[in-house]
């Protein structure tokens, strides 16, 4: 293994748990929980510094909240021929060892969602319906055509995991990372808006026995989308490795949980 672990003090390994109420809307991307918690320490901002952050549908590179995420991080060395070119904000500069400026890719000790806990699979029907009030704003007509052409209704299939609980496992500031959860994230996964993936309880609890570096390995096995050649040694795709998963400057060569 060639990552590195940076562990504020008092920082201590955690299970996470959530106790789920309905389905979890689930496209195969791992639920890592970093997401959602950097989601809640956006939230737990006052609203005046909310408003100076740009919002990550328009923002060039999203913010990271890194000297407030209740969470340790995890280094890598950067290595072009194994990770490919990335986007030069994704990685930080630090003094360490004979380099000054030896370039790493970093991320939070965060696991992804225990796939062995789902306990069956389903689909979930959504007929999605154009925003007729969207589109009124571009037009003076008083009708609109919904039954043909491009602004024809359908219906969505989005693929969906039952489980009665969902397990993480996290390095961080227990209190914090389950106020955070508690206080901002009633649900998990896609489709939220409309009740998928209601976690019904989160627990958060110290696991003092564990190792450190659970959140990204345990007994061989790797627990989170981590940079290639961080803990196997291949690549196996490009991926996101920290939150925003979903915004392109977090991509590079990966391995992933299996």
């Amino acid at each position: 293994m060639t990552f590195e672990l940076r562990t504020p003090a008092g920082y201590v390994p955690m299970r996470i748990i959530a106790r789920m109420d309905e389905p979890i809307g689930y496209l195969g991307d791992l639920l890592h929980l970093d997401g959602p918690i950097a989601y809640g320490v956006y939230h737990d901002l006052d609203e005046a510094t909310r408003r100076t952050i740009e919002p990550i549908e328009t923002t060039e590179f999203p913010v990271d909240f890194r000297s407030i995420t209740p969470l340790s991080t995890w280094w890598v060395d950067y290595d072009p021929a194994q990770h490919g070119a990335v986007d030069a904000r994704l990685l930080s500069r630090q003094r360490r060892r004979d380099d000054p400026l030896d370039p790493q890719l970093w991320g939070w000790c965060c696991s992804a969602a225990d796939e062995s806990s789902w306990a069956g699979r389903s689909k979930l029907e959504v007929r999605k319906k154009p925003d007729l009030a969207r589109m009124a704003r571009y037009t003076d007509a008083r009708t609109a055509n919904l039954s043909s052409g491009h602004m024809k209704a359908y219906d969505l299939t989005v693929p969906t995991v039952f489980a009665r609980e969902v397990t993480w496992f996290a390095h961080g500031d227990v209190d914090k990372v389950r106020h955070l959860l508690a206080t901002y994230v009633p649900a998990i996964g896609k489709k939220r808006n409309i009740g998928g993936g209601t976690v019904r309880e989160w627990i958060v609890r110290e696991e003092p026995e564990m190792r450190d570096d659970l959140a990204i390995v345990q007994d061989g096995r790797l627990m989170r989308r981590m940079p290639a050649g961080a803990v196997t040694g291949q690549a196996m795709r490009s991926g996101a490795i920290r939150p925003p998963y979903y915004h392109h400057t977090r991509v590079v060569m990966s391995e992933e949980p299996c």
